[in-house]
């Protein structure tokens, strides 16, 4: 007897069915009975909203080209700043926005004295210093009564500063420092929990940072370097209904 479904049929049915068994775990994502309910049940995360935010990161720099002028720097410290955002609702219990944010950051380290020569400086130390860092992200959101498990991915930026110290190599040994600062903008990803209380949202968020690469002077050295980050933030947002 000829079967009901061919092989891809069955397999797209499979695809359906699972689909709505996934769904189904989430009542706030359900569809509407009728065409007529095509009103969604505001989540409390839509509208525009702004806020703070303040945590830790932990990176490092890194030449990226081969073989290697600079060391690896590891590098620490902590940041804070502000956000603002809009978020609208896709469906029942789905939100997505966009947020851009700026932070104040403190996020350094060193590596050497390394023995070599980079630039003109012999016996280097080398110091990077991330100095501020912002972001410009899409989001998307589930929420499930006062709480939203969330998504972002988008452009990130640094603000980062490198030094260079050691001695001329000259018999005097005089010493000698060059600095330098860049601009580096590449991408940036992560997720995070948002708990509504009233018309505010405290938040637990983690991010992963590749800043991308940027040039800096021939006096602190001439190769361009990889700058990337992981970082923990906390933060509260006021959202304006």
């Amino acid at each position: 007897m000829k079967p009901i479904f061919d092989r891809g049929q069955m397999k797209m049915l499979k695809t359906v069915l699972l689909t709505a068994a996934v769904l189904s775990l989430f009542p706030g994502v359900a569809l509407a009975e009728d065409a007529s309910n095509d009103a969604w049940a505001p989540s409390g995360f839509e509208g525009f909203y702004t806020g703070v935010n303040g945590g830790y990161a932990k990176g490092t720099l890194r030449d990226s080209v081969a073989p290697a002028t600079y060391p690896d720097v590891s590098l620490g410290g902590s940041f804070v700043g502000g956000q603002a955002g809009y978020n609208f609702a896709l469906v029942n219990g789905i939100v997505a926005g966009i947020q851009g944010d700026l932070d104040w950051a403190d996020i350094n380290g060193s590596s050497g004295p390394t023995g070599a020569t980079i630039g003109p400086v012999h016996h280097a130390t080398l110091t990077d210093t991330i100095k501020w860092t912002g972001a410009v992200t899409g989001r998307i959101g589930a929420t499930m009564g006062g709480a939203m498990l969330y998504g972002l991915a988008g452009v990130g930026m640094a603000g980062n500063s490198l030094s260079n110290t050691g001695d001329d190599g000259l018999g005097g040994a005089s010493p000698v420092e060059a600095d330098a600062s860049a601009t580096h903008v590449g991408w940036t990803m992560g997720a995070g929990i948002g708990m509504l209380a009233g018309d505010g949202e405290a938040f637990l968020e983690y991010r992963f940072a590749d800043y991308g690469k940027a040039d800096y002077s021939a006096s602190v050295g001439s190769d361009p370097v990889d700058l990337v980050t992981h970082s923990v933030r906390v933060g509260f947002n006021y959202h304006m209904h």
